[in-house]
């Protein structure tokens, strides 16, 4: 392997740590171009295949840790990316068989929620669920991390141009961007330490909903600037909230409803149902939808979640399974006896407590006793008696 693959791989790394998927993409390229045949190989398809995930160019990771396994078969983290990329692609029962696999191979992270995850998409593709949108009224804030801007497309050029060198990043660049949503507001965050009110300027054009934002950064000489085409309309003003981490930029809502994402796609404005403000205000709910199943119309009042799913999914029906199992388990031995004691401690008044403290502690776990009066004037210690063919000692004693 050259030394060009490893530096370009490291420099591909530096950008991904920072959540610059888009500037490393090309990089990793060049790294897996360059170090084939080597033993490092098989580490750039594995970590290409996690930029590839976070850019959501599925089809193309779940291609690079194929190739990957079939360098290393017990690969964990190829495994574990080969079920991610396989799950976005509504593989489910495949994505599930995978995630078990790289279980079995030692991957370290916890795989119980993705399994669980998996089983619910299956079940629901099996009732034919069918989800029918309806307007909704503003959910619980949720937020969206913005991870990438979509890449341009690219056309293939009829010969390999050479490696072209890339600069480190500006503060500009590094700027990253999230948003929440509550019943009557919109909140956009920009991630950028230390600027002053002067250094930002926002502008919201109120008939088109777009909003920009420009950020200038006096240190290096950069600027962040952005504009975002708004799910809906809002009005006023926006609100800026500065931070020494961040910008704030605060919304008001033209209508009290869940926004679907920040921004919508195509140029027309969405047509919405408008929730009273008093009534939006005074309680917030999650989005709501109608399945329809066999023979069955039911309303469901489902926690909704980012999910690359077309169909709905009821999280808090596989969490409340889950917590029941939990709760059904039977321990046994001393992890029974210690939830036996933790139950009992836990509803008991104060004398209670000190009651089976002192007996439990003083009789050497041989007495737990829960009647104060009886215990505080007692000395276990005096009365403890050995298993047979030993004998008791007691500290001070000769």
């Amino acid at each position: 392997m050259s030394a060009d693959a490893a530096s370009l791989f490291e420099r591909a790394e530096d950008y991904s740590k920072d959540e610059n998927y888009s500037a490393a993409a090309p990089l990793y390229d060049q790294a897996v171009t360059a170090a084939a045949g080597s033993a490092s190989l098989g580490r750039y398809l594995t970590n290409r295949a996690h930029n590839s995930i976070k850019l959501k160019r599925y089809a193309q990771a779940l291609q690079d840790c194929d190739e990957a396994l079939r360098l290393d078969a017990k690969n964990p983290r190829a495994l574990h990316r080969r079920a991610l990329a396989l799950f976005y692609l509504d593989r489910f029962a495949e994505a599930q068989g995978a995630f078990n696999d790289a279980k079995a191979a030692g991957f370290e992270g916890d795989l119980s929620l993705w399994l669980r995850k998996c089983t619910a998409e299956m079940e629901r593709e099996a009732s034919g669920a069918k989800v029918v949108s309806a307007p909704t009224a503003a959910a619980a804030p949720v937020v969206h991390k913005i991870e990438a801007l979509p890449a341009a497309k690219k056309e293939t050029p009829a010969a390999a141009a050479p490696p072209q060198p890339v600069g480190p990043l500006t503060l500009g660049q590094k700027t990253r961007e999230q948003w929440f949503q509550i019943a009557n507001e919109v909140t956009v965050t920009l991630l950028a330490k230390n600027l002053t009110r002067d250094q930002v300027s926002v502008s919201l054009d109120e008939p088109t909903a777009t909003l920009t934002a420009k950020l200038s950064f006096p240190a290096d000489g950069s600027e962040f600037v952005r504009s975002w085409k708004l799910f809906a309309q809002v009005q006023g003003e926006p609100a800026i909230n500065l931070t020494p981490y961040k910008v704030e930029i605060i919304l008001q809502k033209g209508s009290a409803y869940t926004w679907d994402a920040l921004e919508r796609k195509g140029d027309a404005l969405p047509a919405v149902v408008v929730v009273p403000t008093a009534a939006a205000a005074a309680s917030v709910s999650v989005p709501e939808a109608v399945v329809a199943r066999p023979n069955v119309v039911s309303e469901v009042n489902y926690a909704a979640y980012p999910t690359s799913s077309k169909t709905l999914k009821n999280w808090e029906e596989v969490e409340a399974a889950a917590k029941k199992a939990e709760e059904e388990e039977k321990p046994e031995g001393e992890a029974a006896l210690q939830k036996l004691f933790q139950s009992i401690y836990g509803g008991a008044d104060e004398d209670t407590r000190r009651a089976m403290i002192k007996s439990f502690q003083t009789s050497g776990g041989t007495v737990l006793s829960t009647n104060w009066k009886e215990v505080k004037e007692k000395d276990y210690t005096k009365e403890l008696e050995a298993p047979k063919g030993q004998e008791v000692h007691r500290w001070g004693e000769k």
